[in-house]
């Protein structure tokens, strides 16, 4: 098992040396500003993320956007990837909306793993260190609000509470913000 996380985490480090660096300063990450196909997501922890307690990801070549129709829903993926120094930072937000949804009539909440709401997202963070130590955190509890969502574009805040299955460890994440553009 230490072998298979560790050759995981090389595997990430190298696929990711040439990554755009964290963007410590997209503290308000706009859709309007980013290249279709591509987002931005960031988040604060309340305890040491490997390293760190604030992750931010700009939107470059390692980010993607994507909304694709599954039949009764929307399923609205961004996937990020930054490093800063020898630390990769990775995130992925994926949240189930109903097929063609907007805000045009207000915010869209959808809950974290929730079994009893109609939209439901699920949030998977990830950072490795130069010396292969590895943090990964999947989502429990919680909260997404999509504030804007157009054919083209998603931005919005989450909240949560996230578990490491293998250490039985979990961590809060507040501060959340994404945006992105669709191809």
């Amino acid at each position: 098992m230490k072998l298979t996380t560790f050759a995981v985490v090389i595997a990430t480090v190298a696929l990711f040396a040439s990554c755009k660096k964290d963007d410590k300063n997209n503290s308000n990450p706009s859709s309007s500003n980013i290249t279709a196909g591509q987002c931005t997501i960031s988040f604060d922890t309340d305890k040491d993320f490997n390293g760190t307690t604030s992750v931010s990801i700009a939107a470059s070549a390692t980010t993607s956007a994507v909304r694709a129709n599954n039949n009764t829903k929307d399923q609205l993926t961004l996937t990020a990837a930054g490093y800063s120094g020898t630390s990769v930072s990775t995130a992925s937000l994926t949240v189930y909306v109903d097929a063609g949804a907007t805000t045009s009539n207000g915010n869209i909440s959808a809950d974290f793993n929730s079994s009893t709401s109609n939209d439901v997202a699920v949030l998977t963070i990830n950072r490795t260190n130069g010396s292969g130590s590895s943090a990964a955190y999947s989502s429990k509890t919680g909260t997404v609000t999509i504030t804007k969502l157009t054919t083209s574009e998603v931005e919005g805040t989450f909240s949560c509470n996230a578990v490491n299955e293998s250490s039985n460890t979990s961590i809060n994440v507040s501060n959340g913000k994404f945006a992105g553009k669709f191809k």
